[in-house]
Formats: C-alpha cells, structure tokens, sequence
C-alpha cells in the first residue's frame, strides 16, 4: 500500500481566519471559538480519481504549552480543486464543506508534533468528486468549537519548515493502476512516497 507524505510548501497555503479577517503571513495559528478557522492546501498530491484512501493523518505542529487544549472538528473544501487562500473577508469560513467532519479534543497536549485523528472519509470525499485529476489541490479546513479564547496555537510555514503541517495519506490505487506520469509525479519535492 503507498504512503504518500504532502506538506505545506508556500506561506500563502496556511492561513488564520478570525471575525471574518483572513491572515497568510503570520508565524502562528490560532483556533479557538465558532469564529476562527484554520485553512491547510496541499498541493500535487498525486492521488488518482478512484484511489481508496485507507488513512489520512494531519500533523500540526503546537507552538505553545499555554494553549495547548484543542477543541476542533476537520473537514475539507467540497471542490475539485482548491484555490490558493486569500486576504478576502471570509476567505475560509465562506468555503464549502465536506460532509465528512472529525472532531479533535485534547488536554495538556504540549508543544511539538502532534497527529490528528484520521480524517480518511474527509480526503476520499473530495477524491470523489467528478472533476478531481492527480495533480489538483485539496485544502483542509479547522474549525473552533470552544468557548475559551485559544485553547490552539500552531506554527504556520512562516515559523519554519521544520514545523509546518503535513499530512500522511494511506492509499490504494484505483484497478486500473497508477497514471503513466505518476511514478514521476511522485518523486518531487512536494511529497513523499515509500
């Protein structure tokens, strides 16, 4: 089965949306409250229409061990093909969700790496859809459920690259076998696959 690693390769495909104002250059995230949103594009992942996707496991880095306590549901973009973010007013919240939602609730978690529960059925969702080809853009989409003012707090590509989110993806090909150009696909630097 391979296993497909994707990171956030550009400052502009992380992004914090509070109150409506959406932020690409800052080097944390905050995602706290209904209000607050989280937006992750990954880009070229390779994925072929048909693939059943058998794990999908995002990783965020957290920045800080004063909030560290996050109560957040994942989803993705409903679209076939996600645009970049924006300084846009709603940029994220206005996005069309998947219906797929997974929640993710912790104490004490620290500060580092930590893994997510997995979202599979959000990831097939959007490789689902008519329109998807390999080379498209998926964005994933965090979402505050707290009534607390930040109880998460992570390091966005601007913070480094050492510490910027990825996702590890569990796959099975579709019958028909990878794309000619896939094999290819795989060995850039955008991704991963062993």
């Amino acid at each position: 089965m391979p296993t497909l690693t994707a990171y956030i390769t550009t400052g502009a495909d992380d992004a914090q949306e509070t109150n409506g104002t959406t932020s690409l250059t800052q080097t944390a995230m905050n995602c706290a409250t209904s209000n607050q949103y989280i937006g992750l594009r990954f880009q070229g992942t390779g994925l072929l229409k048909g693939a059943t996707i058998s794990s999908a496991i995002l990783r965020l880095n957290l920045s800080s061990g004063s909030y560290d306590t996050p109560n957040v549901t994942q989803y993705g973009q409903l679209i076939p093909n996600a645009p970049a973010f924006t300084t846009n007013t709603n940029d994220i919240s206005s996005r069309t969700l998947t219906q797929a939602a997974v929640p993710w609730t912790s104490t004490a978690s620290g500060t580092g790496y930590r893994q997510l529960p997995d979202i599979a059925a959000v990831l097939q969702e959007i490789i689902n859809q008519d329109e998807w080809v390999e080379d498209n853009y998926f964005a994933l989409i965090v979402r505050g459920n707290s009534t607390t003012s930040s109880p998460l707090r992570i390091n966005a590509y601007e913070a480094g690259l050492s510490t910027r989110a990825y996702i590890t993806i569990d796959y099975t090909e579709p019958p028909s076998g990878p794309h000619p150009g896939v094999v290819a696909h795989h060995r850039r630097s955008l991704m991963s696959v062993f």
